[in-house]
């Protein structure tokens, strides 16, 4: 007949260290966190053989110890803690700018907008589009009737040209260079005009008249060059009298 020792009296059953046959168990002390210690206990092999009889196997695989050989130490005085998050209701509400750094920004956008466009554009008009509309005469050439023997099947030609700052248009009336007529224009460079020497010289025919459009090479807004014009009257006898606008 096997007689076997009541549970309550193997755990309450005193093991003291002097007794033959008594066995200890010895918990390493860890400054690993608690949390991390108590997650990795695992079911440990006891090394005695009388309290492996004696104790039940549930009771020393609880309560051994791991080894704790591998664990990262952490310093009592570096351990973190968790704040707990702050309800929305609860949170600092965010710094709002002032209007006023609006419209700043808005200002200088447009300023940045103002300068990219204008010379971007004056670039692409002086270096693009100008040296072949008006040639190096800096002018176009139109035909026109302007009467005093000119027609519809030979009309007359209307020449322009910047001369180093000096507006000057040549007229050969009928296309005949025996009837060929300079006719001056504004002085660029007493006028002041930005840039005399590269202005460009467009003329338009229209309504008995003229128009005669000085480009200059820039831009002064987005979208818009830099300009002035003035209108060449037609008198129908194939003569052009200048009327400043």
């Amino acid at each position: 007949m096997v007689t076997t020792i009541p549970r309550s009296q193997i755990r309450y059953r005193p093991i003291h260290p002097t007794q033959p046959g008594a066995a200890t168990i010895t918990i390493p002390r860890t400054s690993a966190h608690p949390s991390r210690v108590l997650g990795r206990f695992r079911p440990q092999p006891c090394q005695d053989q009388t309290t492996r009889d004696t104790l039940p196997t549930i009771w020393y695989q609880r309560y051994q110890a791991p080894d704790t050989s591998g664990d990262e130490e952490i310093a009592p005085s570096t351990r973190t803690r968790v704040q707990p998050a702050t309800p929305y209701d609860q949170q600092p509400p965010r710094k709002q700018w002032h209007p006023l750094v609006w419209v700043s920004f808005t200002l200088f956008g447009v300023w940045l907008f103002w300068i990219v466009t204008t010379v971007a554009l004056s670039f692409w008009a002086t270096h693009v589009t100008d040296p072949g509309t008006y040639g190096p005469t800096h002018g176009n050439v139109i035909n026109v009737v302007l009467g005093g023997g000119d027609s519809e099947t030979q009309p007359s030609k209307l020449i322009a040209i910047n001369n180093s700052g000096r507006i000057e248009i040549m007229k050969l009336l009928a296309n005949d260079p025996k009837k060929a007529q300079i006719i001056t224009g504004p002085d660029l460079i007493k006028a002041g005009f930005p840039d005399p020497g590269n202005a460009e010289v467009s003329l338009s025919a229209g309504n008995g008249n003229v128009q005669v459009t000085i480009y200059g090479s820039f831009y002064d807004a987005p979208f818009h060059r830099y300009q002035t014009r003035y209108t060449l009257v037609e008198d129908g006898q194939g003569n052009l009298k200048s009327q400043q606008q």
